[in-house]
């Protein structure tokens, strides 16, 4: 146990923070759904398109979303 402690302390040191724009907050997406579609496919929400994925966006889109992230 003791190696995967410090592997783990070691993994804790190297994270930074993921700075996003305030508008990330205004978009409103049908998680539940998402999530249910892609177990209903049989595969991650991450392996889902980004067409597929922007069914369950309410009011944007992954484009506009990857553009809000911040550098």
């Amino acid at each position: 146990m003791p190696g995967q402690m410090k592997n783990y302390k070691e993994a804790l040191k190297n994270t930074h923070p993921i700075k996003v724009s305030p508008e990330v907050f205004k978009v409103r997406i049908d998680y539940r759904g998402l999530h249910e579609y892609a177990v209903s496919k049989g595969v991650s929400v991450e392996s889902l398109s980004d067409q597929e994925k922007n069914m369950f966006i309410l009011n944007s889109d992954m484009d506009k979303i990857r553009a809000m992230q911040l550098p």
